[in-house]
């Protein structure tokens, strides 16, 4: 049902429900529906994979779990720096990988 929704419309919904989500006082509801949208993205959606984990790591920072925001880092990195650039788009992930440098330097 995900795959048959506009992207656009897809991403602002999703941006717009876990922002509300993350207004929220529970780091556990909030870390339990990141992982649940997730998983549904994960296969349908890379690029909004990319972005929402990096908003679950920012969640990690701000609720100072330190060693999840670590394992989520590497997972990241390595997500943006391998793949298959034969259909031209390997280097949309600079600007992912960027935004893990800097959720990498906050953890220092």
């Amino acid at each position: 049902m995900v795959d048959q929704v506009a992207k656009n419309d897809k991403s602002s919904a999703i941006t717009n429900i876990l922002e509300a989500v993350n207004e929220a006082g529970d780091s556990g509801f909030k870390a339990k529906f990141f992982d649940k949208t997730l998983a549904i993205l994960k296969d349908s959606d890379n690029k909004m994979w990319l972005e929402i984990q990096i908003k679950l790591g920012k969640l990690y920072l701000q609720a100072a779990e330190y060693d999840k925001l670590n394992d989520l880092i590497s997972e990241l990195k390595k997500t943006c720096t391998s793949g298959d650039d034969s259909k031209g788009d390997f280097s949309q992930y600079n600007s992912y990988l960027m935004e893990v440098y800097c959720l990498e330097m906050q953890l220092c």
